[in-house]
C-alpha cells in the first residue's frame, strides 16, 4: 500500500510521511508477533479517508476489524507496561533492560541510578510462570505468588491458557533468588494456590 520501503523500517522505528494527502506516522510496533505495522493520523479529518484505503488494499487478502489479543502477546512477550509491571519496577526488573541505552553520551533522568542498578542487579525480576492444571480465569488485578512453604515469592501479574502450547502461562515479578528458571512457586487463583514453574521470558515451548 505505501511501498517496499516499509520493509526496510527497523523494529521499533517510525517514518513520518504523507500518502494521497494523508500526514502519517508508519511505527515497526504493535500488539502481534507477525511483524505488524501501526499508523498514527495526524489530521483526525482524515480517519474515513484512512479507513477506506486501508480496507481497499486490503479485500484482496480478507482483511477484517480486529483488536489486540492478550494471549498471543503473552506467548511472545510482548511487554504491556502497567499490565505486566508499573512505576515500582524499573527496565531491569521488567526484563527490558536491553533497551536501555546507557552509553549514550546526553544527560537524562535516572540515567545514575539505573547505571548502580544494572551493576547491582535487580533484587526481583518479571519472569514467566508455568501453571499446572485446567484452563485458568483471566485475573482482573494482580494476586499473589508463593513457595511451596507458603512464603512470600513475589507477585503474579497476568494469568492465561495458550490454545497454542495447551497449557497455563503467567508472567510475575518474582523476587531473588526465586527467580531462577525451574523454580517451583505457587500461584493464586480463582479456585485456589496451583503449582507452577518460574521460566525465562520469551517463553521456549
Amino acid at each position: 500500500m505505501f511501498g517496499d520501503w516499509v520493509k526496510d523500517l527497523k523494529f521499533f522505528h517510525f517514518r513520518r510521511f504523507t500518502h494521497e494527502g494523508i500526514p502519517l506516522v508508519l511505527c515497526r510496533s504493535g500488539w502481534s508477533k507477525q511483524g505488524g505495522f501501526e499508523l498514527f493520523l495526524e489530521d483526525e479529518t482524515k480517519g474515513e479517508q484512512l479507513w477506506n484505503l486501508i480496507w481497499d488494499a486490503g479485500e484482496q487478502f480478507g482483511i477484517r476489524p480486529g483488536g489486540p489479543n492478550n494471549v498471543e502477546r503473552m506467548e511472545n512477550f510482548l511487554f504491556s507496561w502497567g499490565s505486566d509491571a508499573g512505576r515500582d519496577c524499573d527496565p531491569y526488573e521488567s526484563g527490558i533492560g536491553n533497551y536501555v541505552d546507557l552509553g549514550a553520551e546526553h544527560d537524562f533522568i535516572g540515567k545514575a541510578a539505573l547505571k548502580n542498578k544494572r551493576a547491582e542487579g535487580p533484587d526481583r525480576e518479571l519472569k514467566g510462570l508455568l501453571i499446572e492444571g485446567g484452563p485458568v480465569d483471566p485475573n482482573p488485578a494482580p494476586v499473589g505468588l508463593r513457595n511451596p512453604n507458603g512464603s512470600y515469592a513475589g507477585q503474579t501479574r497476568i494469568v492465561c491458557h495458550s490454545r497454542k502450547y495447551q497449557r497455563n502461562l503467567g508472567l510475575a515479578v518474582v523476587e531473588v533468588p526465586h527467580n531462577l528458571p525451574g523454580t517451583k512457586v505457587q500461584v493464586e487463583t480463582s479456585d485456589g494456590w496451583r503449582p507452577a514453574i518460574v521460566a525465562d521470558l520469551p517463553f521456549d515451548l
